[in-house]
C-alpha cells in the first residue's frame, strides 16, 4: 500500500472519530501529495521515495514554524505545530542510526579521497544522494564535518 493510500485511510478513519486536529494535518499531506504530483507534470502517483521527501519536508516546515511561534511568543501555535510534526513524523521510516551514517561517510570519503574540511562539498554531495531520505540532513552535515576534521 502506497503511503497516499494509508493518509487516505487515516482519513477515512479520523473523520469516524472527529478528530478535528489530526483530519485537518491529514489533509494538509493529502494535498501536498496532489501538488506535489500536479507540479510535477505526471498523472501516476508519487515514487515511494518522492513521498517520503515530501514528508520530511512537511515535518522541517513544521518543526521551523514551532521554534518561531516559540520565539514569537504564541506557545499555543507552537503546541499545535509540534502536534502536526509529530503525526506527520509517524509516516516516515526510522531514520538511519548515527553508526550506519558514519559508515556512509567514511565510504564516501575513501572513494573520492578526502583530505581534510576543505573536501567538505566533495564529500556532502555523494553522502546525501546514498541517504537521501533516511537521514537529517542537518545530523549528516555534522558528521562530515567531525570526520573531515579528523583526517
Amino acid at each position: 500500500m502506497s503511503l497516499l493510500e494509508q493518509v487516505h485511510q487515516d482519513i477515512v478513519k479520523a473523520m469516524k472519530e472527529r478528530d478535528e486536529s489530526r483530519l485537518s494535518a491529514l489533509r494538509l499531506l493529502k494535498a501536498a501529495f496532489e501538488t506535489a504530483r500536479a507540479q510535477g507534470g505526471r498523472s501516476g502517483p508519487l515514487s515511494a521515495e518522492e513521498e517520503i521527501v515530501l514528508v520530511r519536508r512537511l515535518v522541517k516546515q513544521r518543526k521551523e514554524a514551532v521554534d518561531a511561534f516559540r520565539k514569537g511568543g504564541a506557545e499555543d501555535r507552537a503546541r499545535s505545530e509540534e502536534a502536526e510534526a509529530h503525526l506527520l513524523s509517524a509516516y516516515l521510516p526510522p531514520e538511519l542510526s548515527r553508526e550506519e551514517i558514519e559508515a556512509a561517510i567514511a565510504d564516501v570519503v575513501r572513494e573520492v579521497g578526502a583530505t581534510g574540511p576543505r573536501d567538505l562539498g566533495r564529500v556532502m554531495g555523494p553522502v546525501m544522494a546514498r541517504l537521501k531520505g533516511k537521514a537529517d540532513g542537518n545530523q549528516v552535515r555534522q558528521l562530515v564535518q567531525q570526520n573531515l576534521e579528523s583526517l
